[in-house]
């Protein structure tokens, strides 16, 4: 799923240029969420190999009891989160036209930033609760259930970019 969100912040990234052809608002939370979520990576690495640590694994979001681990999909959930916010800002200026990378992509945007307020209310109702495989089960299903389509819109992205790509081009004609 990591894989996946990632591939989903360079999409918005990408769409967020062709909304705004090189003029892009805040293109600082880009450069933010790209240190966020390399920082993210060995956070969520050096758990694993902690001997203290243990992994759950729940539906959609598997985890390792550590607090590293959890910081590091904190870091990861907010470095994804400020390039995926981009196209909102840039997209009042495209109202009239929006391509459908920049529509697949906005639309994910407001898919995760759902999820990540089902996360955040869940993980308010446990805070102070034991933590057990119980608890990580209860924290991660409703916002992982909403997760699970992010990934699916940068592939519904793709089949609309890329067969273009495939289609035989005219041959030029010489004057």
């Amino acid at each position: 799923m990591i894989w996946f969100l990632a591939t989903f912040a360079l999409l918005a990234s990408i769409a967020t240029r062709e909304l705004d052809r090189g003029s892009i608002r805040f293109l600082v939370l880009g450069r933010v969420g790209l240190g966020l979520v390399s920082m993210s990576f060995g956070l969520l690495l050096v758990p694993a190999f902690h001997e203290n640590s243990i992994a759950t694994l729940n539906n959609y979001v598997p985890v390792i009891i550590h607090p590293g681990y959890y910081a590091g999909l904190g870091l990861l959930s907010i470095g994804i989160l400020l390039p995926v916010i981009r196209p909102f800002a840039n997209l009042p200026r495209r109202l009239k036209y929006v391509g459908d990378l920049p529509f697949a992509m906005t639309m994910g945007g407001v898919v995760y930033s759902i999820a990540l307020t089902c996360f955040a209310v869940s993980l308010w109702r446990l805070w102070g609760t034991e933590t057990t495989q119980r608890m990580h089960e209860q924290l991660f299903w409703s916002g992982g259930h909403i997760l699970t389509a992010v990934p699916l819109l940068p592939a519904y992205a793709d089949g609309l970019v890329c067969p273009g790509a495939a289609r035989p081009r005219r041959p030029h004609r010489r004057s």
